[in-house]
């Protein structure tokens, strides 16, 4: 998955910036390295107040559809995850 993430991050940064999600970044077992058959792709962005997050839930599986499948969970703020867990995409 990590390999996915790399293969479309210009994808990924260009929707968010559509969107005007910033500061986007992984957490999770797919930035620690550690994947396995029930990992899924966690991204944290920021975004301005009244940003519809399923708008943009809906562009991922629009735009890449090799990402939908595999992202259950967009966080809205980054004080969400444990820092030790984050990594640039």
């Amino acid at each position: 998955m990590a390999e996915l993430v790399n293969e479309k991050r210009a994808d990924i940064l260009a929707l968010a910036a559509k969107h005007g999600a910033r500061n986007v970044r992984m957490f999770g077992s797919v930035a620690r390295g550690d994947v396995n058959e029930q990992s899924d792709i966690d991204f944290l962005a920021g975004f301005d107040l009244g940003v519809d997050l399923n708008e943009i839930w809906n562009a991922v599986e629009n735009d890449i559809p090799e990402l939908g499948q595999a992202v259950k969970r967009l966080v809205r703020r980054l004080e969400s995850a444990d820092a030790s867990e984050r990594r640039d995409v």
